[in-house]
């Protein structure tokens, strides 16, 4: 489908004509108190319980294995005797996870930080109550979703489209994979006419633009820009804040939809999203439950970040930071920087693989190493080399896919796989 019809419909479905609703739900969430707060969520949590247990083929025998029965769970803090689901469970049994018919749902696809693509469905009801949950949080920030036009400097669009505005949504979609030199002063321009009220993309993109910004000495105001899926460093921050000369708002959650963690008004820390999920905190990675989505249920979800606790207040945790996909980058011959968020469409690129990994020795040159399934052939390989040039370019990246075993994957000193690895000077 043609991007500008698409990224238009994208905006119309998920506009106020559909989430009106939600929005109001959302609205009346931020304003209950902690202990009311737990009451919703604790009824929310026992029905999504026993709706799983008794509409989902995985979670009804996952359960009677572990010896527990529809009455064992009786209150939220019962949830403990629920066994973890981790993403290799969900990447076996991703249609028995259902409740309901597939064809009612969004097949959606992430990476998260290891590079290993994984299949998730999302019914519509829960994009609209995400959506709603964005909505209310910008407005928060200053931002109206649809009045205020905004820049978004994500990974929609490829070295092919450099630019796209969509009036409805008064939104100009720039390129991340064409950001450099030879474009910044269009880019630049582009922004200026426009004058937007917000930029939305991942923070080490931004930090790239306004890189580029002070070594072209352009300038360019942008009230309030919002960061997500990377951690977002300190200096980073300032730095953006200083070259655009507005306040940064970051945000963290997942596309399984399972947690939603927004940074306060006033910059203090991070908070929960109310009632979208309940998490579990731990030293090294995170227990979460989904309240929002029964088609695809996710209970006792792990996610493998490390969420910093600040001090518990009156029942309402504060974040001080989140450590999740790490600000690691590889270089193109033209110099554009590709980030590992952005690089996440890498991984989905390429068809029939268990796990990718990109390594970096020289710039303009990557090794891609995949860990393929029994579907994987050369067409695939075909396939992904297509995907994956449309988005770096073919001649602004030499790419090698190698097929490789599980012995051969690059860790971490902590043990946690490398997505994306730069041995590049």
């Amino acid at each position: 489908m043609n991007k500008y019809i698409s990224e238009s419909l994208k905006y119309l479905l998920r506009s106020k004509l559909f989430i009106l609703h939600y929005y109001r739900d959302v609205q009346s969430l931020y304003k209950k108190s902690p202990q009311n707060l737990k009451d919703r969520n604790e009824k929310l949590f026992l029905e999504l319980f026993r709706y799983a247990y008794t509409k989902s083929p995985f979670y009804n025998q996952l359960y009677k294995k572990a010896g527990i029965q529809l009455d064992d769970i009786q209150k939220i803090d019962d949830i403990k005797k629920l066994p973890i689901i981790t993403k290799d469970m969900i990447r076996e049994h991703p249609e028995e996870l259902l409740t309901g018919a597939k064809w009612k749902m969004i097949k959606s696809h992430t990476s998260g930080t290891t590079g290993t693509p994984l299949q998730v469905f999302i019914p519509y009801s829960t994009m609209w109550k995400w959506q709603a949950y964005l909505n209310y949080y910008r407005k928060g920030c200053g931002f109206d979703y649809g009045k205020d036009k905004i820049v978004s400097l994500r990974g929609h669009l490829n070295r092919k489209t450099t630019h796209l505005y969509i009036p409805i949504s008064k939104t100009l979609f720039l390129s991340s994979y064409t950001l450099n030199d030879n474009t910044i002063s269009d880019y630049i321009k582009r922004i200026n006419y426009l004058k937007p009220k917000a930029i939305e993309g991942y923070p080490s993109t931004i930090v790239s633009l306004c890189s580029l910004i002070q070594k072209n000495h352009l300038k360019c105001h942008i009230p309030i820009i919002f960061t997500s899926s990377e951690t977002l460093l300190s200096s980073q921050r300032s730095f953006i804040e200083t070259v655009l000369g507005g306040n940064v708002y970051d945000h963290y959650g997942n596309t399984e939809r399972t947690i939603e963690l927004s940074e306060s008004y006033n910059h203090d820390g991070y908070f929960e999203v109310p009632g979208y999920s309940i998490n579990e905190f731990y030293n090294d990675h995170v227990i979460t439950t989904s309240l929002i989505n029964k088609g695809f249920p996710l209970i006792r979800y792990k996610v493998e970040d490390v969420i910093n606790i600040k001090r518990i207040d009156k029942g309402e945790t504060i974040i001080s930071s989140i450590d999740g996909r790490a600000m690691t980058y590889v270089t193109g011959k033209d110099g554009t920087q590709f980030n590992a968020a952005a690089l996440t469409y890498v991984a989905k690129a390429v068809p029939n693989i268990v796990t990718m990994q990109i390594i970096q020795n020289r710039i303009g040159e990557l090794i891609i190493n995949v860990i393929p399934n029994n579907d994987f052939s050369e067409e695939s390989l075909k396939i992904g080399l297509n995907n994956i040039y449309n988005r770096v370019g073919k001649n602004n990246m030499n790419i090698t896919i190698n097929t490789i075993g599980e012995e051969d994957l690059i860790y971490t000193k902590n043990k946690k796989l490398s997505f994306v690895i730069n041995n590049a000077k």
